[in-house]
């Protein structure tokens, strides 16, 4: 039983400045009415709609919607200067694990690809890495995974995540983890004891077929 969770929710910073043109990236910077900072990733799209995955202690309890901020697809993440409003679908407090939704209209994006169910690594896999919007825009960030945890918070249950070597950084929260492959295996949820977690790929898999069962997630 874990005695303390730590979450990162630590403000993401200054943003850049908006460029003229470019495709933009499925990872999104967020911010929750109670002023909270994260990440989110784009795992599916229906007509102009997007589907955001990202960390439900991101939002408070009774918050119906956060903002968002999408960035160009450059060599340097850039935000564009819309700033849009996503809406909760489901929040999942066991998994740390939230769904939202915002119109894409004129966007080009292409979602996530998720990673199969019962998906393993270990701390030998090469280029696991993680993205987030600790600097004010997604940078990417090497990782070393030591394996799947089974964790119980007081409170919230208990769910699988994956145990990272070192703790995650302020602002990168609901941030995607991805494999060799590009895909996605986890969203940064917290640390705890100087380790980082993700919650797991087969919770993410649960809860896309449990929650949004009418997107088609890759």
């Amino acid at each position: 039983m874990l005695n303390a969770w730590i979450w990162s929710m630590i403000a993401l910073g200054t943003m850049c400045q908006p460029p003229s043109q470019g495709d933009v990236g499925n990872v999104v910077g967020l911010k929750g009415i109670g002023g909270q900072e994260g990440t989110g990733v784009v795992i599916s799209k229906q007509g102009q709609t997007a589907l955001v995955l990202t960390a439900a202690h991101l939002l408070a309890e009774g918050d119906t919607s956060v903002t968002a901020t999408m960035f160009r697809q450059e060599s340097v993440s850039r935000p564009l200067s819309k700033i849009y409003k996503a809406i909760l679908i489901h929040r999942n407090t066991e998994a740390d694990i939230a769904f939202l939704r915002f119109d894409v209209t004129g966007l080009s994006l292409t979602p996530a690809r998720l990673a199969p169910a019962r998906t393993r690594i270990s701390a030998s896999d090469a280029d696991i890495h993680s993205v987030g919007c600790d600097r004010g825009y997604p940078t990417d960030r090497t990782e070393v995974i030591l394996g799947k945890r089974l964790l119980n918070r007081p409170g919230s249950g208990s769910a699988f995540f994956w145990q990272a070597r070192d703790p995650s950084v302020p602002g990168r929260s609901g941030g995607p983890l991805w494999n060799a492959d590009d895909q996605l295996i986890g969203i940064c949820s917290g640390y705890q004891a100087g380790k980082g977690y993700y919650t797991h790929i087969d919770e993410i898999r649960a809860s896309c077929h449990r929650f949004v069962p009418t997107w088609n997630v890759p």
